[in-house]
């Protein structure tokens, strides 16, 4: 390992394969021991403490919205929602309400009764529900345990308040920065040179990569220099001195869900047309815990800074206005805070939202847990006809109101799964990107917390029943701890806690690894080779079956082209005997008329003579008959010559067969163009008939000449 240019670490797992280009924590394998002693403790706590709590359900915080004074003018407070106890609320449904009117329908309960881990009114500070809610599990986070808390509400229900709250009166999410940073108050580890990676991995920068990180950090932080970032500090120390000799690193990031897609809200926004935000997407560490590939993490060393990145990933929120809200919250908002602790011959990490690093030796520290704190603020459902959503709005709608029903059928199925254990449900963890990120703290693995905010607008009444239920499931839900195996107690063992152990392990585990690793390679290897295979055959059956495809469209061009020729040529041959016999009776009456004009002036030559004039008249008007007969030889000229093009036509059968090869793809063109050649052969026959009516019509003419030159012979005569 000490080859590697860099190294991971993680919580007592494997070392996973994309980890070889990390800096060392151990220099070589003789330097690798296990802490005895941490495990040990470990185990013995817990073992403690699941004799008192066993199985710890979600604690449910209500919280209501006090009335605006827009609202109170529209007489919406008619006391729907009545805070009965410090645990109970009682809800009345108003007679507007559809609530109201199908229990009415089907003779149900009007008013239902809901309990609550507590109940705070709508005159409840910010710091007393910070105290009451959160504050615990700031402490939990602080001493190494990942908590999750998340807000669940309509639309204008006052989660975000709750959560970010304003410069001066600050909400749980910069009061537990406060609170943090105030109890690590001298013992913050400086450096960057240790950050957390995937979801419970540590890695080592080196100098280059450490200047880098401050370097963007120093680049996001100026971006909001300009802009007044004070606000009122919360004073509240939590004590850390029982922890030993630790320093800790605080790491924050900040995520949107957006319609199902993951985006960086410390990422800057771009600035080009047509440029969108990096998509970021959801993978599984070694350990097979989710996490967000390519997320952004920040060192923090002040709450200060901490607040000043929370405003600038605020700044790059999908936010909207609707009727409901003017600055209505359009994703899933998550802020992450992970705490490295590290102490000394410590090699595993457990990494969480808040990073807090425990170091003892500055010059070689090692990192013993990673604890994380994620604070959610989810997206407001709402109703169409509430919103008047349209377009995008009612897209973003949708979406919401879809991981938030994911996320109620998980905390059902969950519900159910404890309640009959011997046929357990599959819970659909992966039917959302917000519930497979978060699955871990509904299975045990931290602690988690719902804030529920409710508005109690009679308007609203039907939508916050709704989210009455959702939070009495999930009060039910428990989470059952995933406890080691109970080692037996070993005092004796407190007296050799600074003795130096030889390591005998003759790194039997490590030289598995690597043989496994080996056949594994082998594996990709051969399957590598099978793919190759398997495409190659592939490649030459195409090649086969497209050379069978040519063949066959060959084979079938080649009958169609058998099959009409003979029909062509047949056409063709019909249309030249039918032209020949139409010619020729204009032929010989041609002849004939010429013949008897012949002997017409010759036997005038023989009769008397005739005045000068008159013979001049009627020499033009044969003139004029010879003219005509040009035209009509012209014309039947014109027909014999389109007859030659008809039989030479024939003759271009190659020409068409190339033409037809090469549109071996598709029958029809040969069909078509056969279909054109009757349709040629048609249209010559129809103007062939026109010039035959055009002869006749001349021949006519030319007869009633011939008649009426003879009637004027006889005449003078």
């Amino acid at each position: 390992m000490s080859e590697h240019p860099r190294s991971c670490i993680s919580d007592g797992e494997e070392e996973p394969d994309d980890c070889q280009n990390d800096y060392p924590i151990c220099d070589n394998y003789a330097d690798i021991r296990k802490n005895l002693l941490y495990e040990f403790d470990v185990v013995t706590k817990e073992k403690t403490s699941s004799g008192t709590s066993g199985r710890e359900c979600v604690k449910v915080y209500l919280r209501a919205r006090p009335f605006s004074s827009e609202e109170l003018e529209a007489n919406e407070d008619q006391q729907c929602v009545e805070r009965e106890s410090r645990t109970t609320v009682l809800m009345k449904a108003p007679k507007e309400s559809f609530a109201f009117k199908n229990s009415t329908r089907a003779g149900g309960e009007i008013s239902h009764r809901f309990s609550f881990t507590n109940v705070f009114s709508e005159d409840t500070t910010q710091k007393e529900f910070f105290d009451e809610t959160t504050l615990p599990l700031v402490t939990d986070f602080i001493n190494g345990q990942n908590c999750l808390v998340f807000t669940y509400g309509v639309a204008n229900s006052g989660k975000t308040y709750t959560i970010q709250g304003t410069p001066k009166d600050g909400g749980i999410l910069p009061r537990s920065l406060d609170v943090l940073f105030n109890s690590i108050a001298g013992k913050s580890y400086e450096r960057m040179n240790l950050k957390p990676r995937f979801c419970t991995d540590i890695i080592r920068l080196t100098d280059d990569e450490e200047q880098k990180e401050n370097n963007f950090k120093s680049a996001l932080l100026s971006s909001l220099n300009k802009e007044n970032v004070s606000r009122v500090a919360d004073d509240t120390t939590i004590n850390v001195d029982t922890q030993g000799p630790v320093k800790f690193s605080v790491w924050v990031s900040f995520a949107e869900i957006y319609n199902e897609t993951i985006f960086d809200l410390l990422e800057p926004y771009p600035t080009g047309i047509g440029k969108k935000r990096t998509a970021l997407r959801l993978g599984d560490d070694s350990n097979g815990n989710p996490y967000i590939k390519g997320l952004r993490e920040i060192y923090v060393s002040n709450a200060d800074e901490a607040y000043k990145i929370l405003k600038i990933g605020q700044n790059n929120q999908r936010i909207a206005s609707t009727k409901l809200n003017q600055c209505s919250s359009r994703s899933h908002c998550i802020f992450n805070i992970k705490a490295l602790r590290v102490v000394d011959d410590a090699h595993v990490a457990r990494v969480s939202s808040i990073k807090v690093l425990r170091v003892v030796d500055v010059d070689d520290p090692h990192v013993a847990r990673v604890s994380r704190l994620s604070f959610v603020d989810l997206a407001g459902s709402e109703r169409y006809s509430k919103t008047q959503s349209k377009g995008d709005r009612l897209k973003e709608a949708g979406n919401i109101n879809t991981s938030l029903m994911t996320l109620g059928k998980c905390l059902e199925y969950l519900r159910y799964n404890q309640k009959n254990s011997n046929q357990p449900l599959i819970i659909p963890f992966r039917e959302s990107k917000l519930t497979r990120l978060f699955q871990g703290f509904f299975c045990g693995k931290g602690r988690a917390a719902l804030i529920v905010n409710v508005n109690m607008c009679a308007s609203m009444f039907d939508e916050t029943f709704h989210v009455m239920k959702f939070s009495a499931i999930a009060k039910k839900v428990a989470a059952t701890p995933c406890s080691k195996p109970a080692r037996p107690s070993v005092p004796w063992i407190k007296g050799a806690l600074y003795t130096s152990v030889p390591c005998d392990d003759t790194l039997t585990n490590v030289d598995e690894d690597i043989e496994e690793e080996s056949q594994l390679v082998g594996l990709v290897k051969v399957l590598q080779e099978q793919l190759i295979e398997e495409k190659r055959k592939m490649q030459t059956l195409e090649i086969k079956i497209r050379e069978e495809v040519c063949k066959e469209m060959a084979e079938q061009l080649v009958s169609i082209e058998d099959a009409y020729s003979p029909r062509v040529k047949m056409e063709v041959n019909t249309v030249e005997e039918k032209s020949d016999c139409r010619i020729e009776p204009l032929t010989q009456l041609v002849k004939k008329s010429r013949k008897r004009a012949r002997i017409e002036r010759a036997e005038d030559d023989d009769e008397e003579w005739v005045p000068s004039m008159f013979l001049h008249a009627e020499q033009t008007k044969v003139w004029e008959q010879q003219r005509l007969v040009g035209v009509l030889n012209a014309q039947i000229a014109e027909l014999r010559h389109e007859i030659k093009q008809l039989k030479e036509n024939k003759q271009d059968k190659v020409a068409t067969s190339e033409a037809v090869l090469e549109l071996q793809a598709h029958f029809n063109p040969a069909n078509e163009e056969a279909a054109e050649l009757k349709q040629m052969l048609e249209e010559a026959g129809e103007a062939f008939s026109e010039k035959e009516a055009e002869i006749s019509k001349l021949k006519a003419a030319l007869d009633e000449q011939e008649a009426c030159i003879k009637k004027q012979m006889r005449s003078r005569r």
